[in-house]
């Protein structure tokens, strides 16, 4: 016989439980390789897709260039993956992205619709009644078009925006004074005008400046004489059977023949002795329109450049309807005596009526900066109604006197001269 042997049931028992947790730690770690949860590819996705995302294009500076917000960095756990291009449909993950994207780091805010210019009745074309425009000026009977690239670019800002010490304006305008005593009119003028452009300048000493340069380009500008050193300005001789309404093409001007025969005080343009030396302004002249001061400051080349002429007084529309921003004179838009309807009432107005509401001249305006670019339905004419012109009564144009007007006409050129209008945010 056998001895039977006495049991160890403890011994089974704890080695079936130890296989049985090492087993349940096997499955465990062989499970915790596998995908991640939706949730966390969701969200994983959405902060690679932010990442690479390509950003919109900001509104642009008051040069007109337009520049895109840099993307924002790839996250460390992104890094090396294969950028994935966007889906024509934008589904799952994309289609998240585009509801948030608002809320992205670096999304730009949608623009304020508030903010675009709406065309005033009197230089658009009504919806109602469109057959009653069609005698109006080119560029103030249509609807104001869709923003669009013109082709005509703003300029960038005018002035510097460090503003300048009132000592030290006062002593570019004490050496301006000086100039003039030492008869060095040109460089006296450029010295003010810098002066001038400076921002920050005291109203009181800018009006002042503004005086001096009007009295000083009443001879470099505006009179017969050719002053040594100008660099706007030069002698032409008259050749045998050239006619002087040909001349600013020829001689590559940015000015109208009609301000050739102002400023050389020639009474028949058609009857210029052949021989005889005028005086020619070569330009571009530019204007920029103080809204708060109801002014029109004539400028005459580009940018630091430049140099001021003088100022009108000019009317403008009711209830701040006239927009601000960087205009161009529109191409081929310039007219003399126009024909006009008034979309209000639909009373037409004849060329040379005396009672045309436009006057005698009309210069077309496009946006060129990016708040206004394309738009078409502004524009600078004349008025008959002289006691409108300091004051807002206008439909949203640029109104001015009568004599005023005819300068602004000569001097303003299709496609070249700029005119800015600045508003009350202006510095």
């Amino acid at each position: 016989m056998y001895r039977r042997t006495r049991g160890r049931p403890w011994l089974v028992f704890g080695g079936g439980a130890l296989v049985l947790v090492v087993g349940i730690l096997v499955v465990k770690w062989w499970l915790g390789h596998g995908e991640p949860d939706s949730a966390n590819a969701d969200s994983s996705t959405l902060q690679a897709n932010a990442a690479g995302q390509k950003q919109p294009e900001t509104a642009a500076p008051a040069s007109g260039k337009q520049a895109n917000s840099p993307p924002s960095s790839t996250p460390a756990s992104d890094a090396g993956k294969p950028k994935q291009s966007a889906p024509s449909k934008p589904s799952g993950n994309e289609a998240v992205k585009i509801a948030m994207g608002a809320n992205l780091p670096g999304a730009s805010p949608k623009p304020d619709a508030g903010n675009k210019p709406v065309a005033p009745a009197s230089e658009s074309k009504s919806p109602a009644t469109p057959a009653v425009t069609t005698n109006l000026p080119r560029g103030t009977h249509d609807d104001a078009p869709a923003k669009q690239d013109t082709g005509l670019t703003a300029p960038p800002p005018a002035v510097n925006p460090t503003r300048m010490p009132d000592a030290a304006v006062s002593q570019r305008v004490q050496l301006g004074l000086d100039l003039i005593k030492q008869n060095k009119p040109v460089e006296a003028r450029k010295t003010l005008s810098d002066a001038l452009n400076a921002p920050g300048v005291p109203p009181a000493e800018a009006q002042r400046i503004r005086d001096e340069l009007t009295k000083l380009n009443e001879r470099l500008v505006f009179g017969p004489d050719i002053t040594a050193g100008d660099p706007y300005v030069f002698g032409h001789q008259i050749a045998s059977g050239e006619a002087l309404a040909k001349l600013p093409k020829k001689l590559g001007l940015s000015v109208d023949w009609r301000f050739l025969q102002r400023i050389n005080q020639i009474s028949d343009p058609a009857r210029v002795r052949a021989g005889k030396t005028i005086k020619v302004v070569k330009g571009p002249f530019h204007a920029i329109i103080d809204k708060r001061a109801f002014r029109l400051d004539l400028y005459m080349g580009d940018f630091s450049d430049r140099v001021y002429v003088r100022s009108f007084s000019v009317g403008l529309g009711e209830a701040g309807a006239t927009p601000e921003g960087a205009f161009v004179v529109k191409p081929d838009s310039k007219l003399v005596n126009p024909a006009w309807t008034n979309p209000r009432t639909g009373e037409y107005f004849q060329p040379d009526d005396p009672k045309n509401p436009l006057g005698e001249y009309w210069i077309g305006l496009v946006g060129a900066s990016d708040n206004i670019r394309g738009l078409e339905t502004y524009g600078i004419h004349g008025t008959v109604d002289a006691a409108s012109v300091g004051k807002e009564m206008s439909m949203g144009c640029v109104r001015m006197l009568a004599d005023d007007i005819k300068v602004i006409y000569e001097v303003l050129v299709d496609s070249v001269s700029r005119v800015e209008i600045h508003g009350n945010d202006w510095p």
